[in-house]
């Protein structure tokens, strides 16, 4: 980094800093700690980070998040919950790659091979604290291993019994702790998307580089943090009405990320979970998946303000489409038609496609539901 960049750099995190100093003044002291944190952390880092991005095609915000995911990995037996890692992306996206760069910093780990069967996967998952399964679209049948992921994030239920249909024996297994994976497909079921931090991978110009860094510096940092004792910005996302069950899947990488005191990463963490809440529906609502479609498809299409324009009309394709890019959850577009029209929405068929009718008012209301 040039003495421009540098400068540049302190600027932008001072401007950081006094963002955060000017809206939770109380808090000042607490910034100032976390600069010193910063200072201190962060350059130790940035070789993992730099691996990731020369990896694959992601984006330095999602690099961090997965090196503050694998950091949280060293620390466990601290959290209650602590939800899946999806690398999502086309074939030939850097999806594998960023994985192999990211497992070669975790502690003891398994992999689960690609085609694995229900059974395998229950065996494979028993008293397993790092999990890495390639291929998981693979994994069959898919329902009933996604049910076995789910279960994975919470520590409450760690001790899942479960039939294993081949020799019809009935086995307790030990089901807990950090999962990582990379799929193409969208999930079948909304509730494992809801317990998975999504990584999208894009293609990008150029030549992906493995970078072969000393792991050394990342140990020492996943020994020594102390994540458990970081609780100030997740206090400042719950005041900014980020709902509890986005936090929960989030606030180990918002921990670890305050205990590395890089405050950039939690000021951009804030404002796309504010948006995360549109991607995250309750289990027990089954027609909340196509409103939140809804929504997410006219948020695709925003004006100039940023704020979407529900007196417009919407083609149902869109929607289908933002079901599957936005909320990761496979739908077809006739289950979408059959649960908008239950919820009072009208359909029409003009000019060789199926269009939503406009509602400006159902649509805010839902979309404040949502929030």
């Amino acid at each position: 980094m040039n003495p421009e960049q540098a400068s540049q750099a302190n600027n932008s995190q001072d401007q950081v800093s006094e963002l955060l100093a000017g809206i939770y003044r109380e808090r000042v002291g607490i910034v100032n700690d976390m600069a010193e944190l910063r200072n201190m952390i962060m350059p130790h880092l940035e070789p993992y980070i730099r691996a990731m991005l020369t990896a694959s095609g992601i984006t330095e915000f999602q690099a961090k998040t997965m090196i503050f995911y694998g950091l949280g990995c060293y620390h466990l037996d601290e959290f209650e919950r602590y939800p899946l890692l999806t690398l999502f992306g086309e074939t030939g996206t850097g999806k594998s790659e960023a994985m192999k760069q990211l497992i070669k910093l975790l502690p003891r780990w398994k992999l689960i091979e690609s085609k694995a069967t229900y059974t395998d996967l229950a065996k494979g998952l028993n008293k397993q604290t790092i999990i890495v399964i390639e291929e998981a679209d693979s994994l069959k049948p898919q329902d009933r291993c996604e049910g076995l992921l789910q279960d994975r994030t919470q520590k409450a239920n760690r001790k899942t019994i479960i039939h294993l249909p081949s020799s019809q024996i009935v086995l307790e297994i030990d089901n807990w702790g950090a999962t990582i994976i990379h799929k193409r497909e969208s999930f079948n079921d909304i509730a494992t998307r809801n317990r998975s931090i999504i990584i999208k991978t894009e293609k990008r110009v150029g030549y992906w580089q493995d970078m072969d860094v000393d792991t050394a510096d990342f140990v020492e940092i996943g020994n020594h943090i102390m994540p458990d004792s970081s609780r100030i910005f997740e206090g400042i996302l719950l005041e900014e009405r980020v709902s509890n069950r986005t936090l929960d899947m989030w606030r180990p990488v918002i921990k670890v990320a305050e205990a590395c005191g890089d405050l950039n990463y939690l000021v951009t963490c804030k404002e796309m979970l504010k948006k995360e809440m549109l991607k995250v529906t309750a289990d027990d609502e089954p027609l909340t998946v196509a409103t939140q479609a809804l929504i997410s498809a006219y948020y695709g299409e925003v004006d100039a303000n940023h704020e979407p324009d529900y007196t417009k009309n919407i083609k149902l394709s869109k929607v289908t489409e933002a079901c599957k890019n936005n909320l990761l959850v496979n739908m077809s577009s006739q289950k979408i038609k059959g649960n908008l029209r239950e919820l009072g929405y009208e359909i029409r068929f003009y000019m060789g496609n199926f269009w939503v009718a406009a509602d400006a008012q159902k649509n805010e209301e839902l979309e404040h539901r949502l929030q």
